[in-house]
């Protein structure tokens, strides 16, 4: 159960960070509003938290009563909105202001050293609880069981699925928990109060038995379902493609903007940090709703990931990329490169040389950075596309040019 306590804290984070956004309530901000305080955010405490989350957060999209962030998200919001104690300075500078400084120093003070307290408590993460993996149930979707021991506290405790659901309450007088995974992914597993992780972290792992398409609403929460889209039964002459029939007869909405998703996890031995990728993909030539069509080719490491989103002509701004711990997003980044007629076929190839990524469209060089930070083993890849897309053939080739993820549709 989510207490008046949290509450108020996460209100006040918002209002830090709807002052320090500058552009007015929230309730009247865009999607491209939202798109630009996840690049905000990201760059002043180097956590990537998604437009759709902020938008969950903000009461912009539909939510169950019961969610709240996970603590990293709070945590990074808290970094952006200059409100922890390294800050106090700017505080101290808009109370100055007013004509009401020596009422509240003394509250400010008294604030500062609470939030200092927190910090550190924050960022001393004493390993006082346990979470381990029991079994699983099914390839995907899944069910997990974990097994907990948590202290005798009169804290709440909460389990992190590591997915977009929202925290869970531990009770005492269990210790099994179950969880239902709905795609394949890597996903961090933890027990936390509100303020503290307090166990070492799990790396979860759902794979997929082989190829899996996936669809979904653009707009949803954690609680509403995906659809499985019968591979075999979409793939024809021009490859694999569900089209807008196929989808109405799996039961979805058409006339709202849908995600597919083509994934492939496994474990593979293999490091990430030198492959090459090569796909031919594009994108359906109209969908209801959508203008800007993009399409996202992801390699998925254990500890980090490759991404990059195309855009259709004249969509530059929404366009990004993932390098491990380097990310940029078109709102501050010129991603024309990355902005094409995604409406025609498009060769598409993705050089990794020892963290050293080069990225060619129709043969042409488009792309060219390093990134520091290692991916760690191949664990899976993902296409994803707003709208129904086109998919060739898909390799993903080692150092050696054996084959780690192949197909011809």
């Amino acid at each position: 159960m989510i207490t008046n306590k949290y509450k108020k804290r996460l209100n006040f984070i918002k209002k830090g960070v709807i002052q320090k956004f500058g552009k007015g309530q929230s309730t009247n901000w865009r999607n491209r509003d939202f798109e630009d305080l996840s690049f905000d955010i990201n760059k002043a405490s180097k956590v990537l938290i998604s437009a759709t989350t902020l938008k969950r957060i903000f009461g912009k999209s539909k939510t169950s009563d019961k969610y709240y962030p996970q603590e990293s998200t709070l945590e990074a919001m808290e970094k952006y909105a200059t409100i922890t104690v390294n800050e106090k300075i700017t505080i101290l500078h808009f109370f100055k202001k007013t004509t009401f400084l020596l009422l509240i120093v003394p509250i400010l003070i008294a604030g500062i050293l609470l939030l200092y307290r927190l910090q550190i408590s924050s960022s001393d993460k004493l390993i006082s609880a346990k979470i381990e993996l029991k079994k699983i149930d099914g390839a995907n979707p899944a069910t997990a069981f974990f097994h907990y021991e948590i202290p005798d506290t009169k804290d709440s405790l909460f389990v992190s699925f590591g997915d977009e659901y929202p925290l869970k309450h531990l009770l005492a007088t269990k210790q099994l928990i179950s969880h239902f995974y709905r795609h394949p992914g890597i996903f961090n597993v933890n027990v936390s109060t509100r303020r503290q992780v307090l166990s070492d972290t799990l790396k979860l792992f759902i794979p997929t038995t082989d190829w899996q398409a996936l669809a979904h609403y653009y707009h949803q929460n954690y609680t509403e379902r995906y659809f499985p889209v019968p591979i075999e039964l979409t793939t024809g002459d021009e490859g694999f493609h569900p089209t807008r029939k196929d989808l109405a007869n799996i039961g979805m909405d058409t006339t709202q903007i849908i995600v597919l998703r083509l994934d492939n996890f496994k474990k593979t031995g293999i490091n990430g940090d030198t492959f090459n990728l090569k796909t031919r993909i594009k994108n359906i030539n109209y969908w209801p709703t959508i203008r800007c069509y993009s399409a996202y080719i992801n390699v998925i490491g254990e500890s980090g990931l490759i991404s990059f989103k195309l855009t259709n002509e004249g969509c530059s701004q929404f366009g990004e990329f993932t390098l491990s711990e380097k990310t940029a997003q078109g709102s501050y980044a010129d991603l024309t490169n990355f902005s094409l007629n995604i409406k025609s076929w498009n060769e598409i190839e993705i050089k990794n040389t020892n963290q050293h990524v080069q990225v060619n469209i129709n043969s042409a060089i488009v792309f060219q950075e390093e990134y520091n930070n290692s991916i760690g083993e191949v664990l899976g890849v993902s296409l994803r596309f707003h709208g129904s897309g086109y998919i060739d053939y898909f390799e993903l080739l080692d150092k050696n040019n054996a084959p780690i993820f192949e197909q011809n549709f």
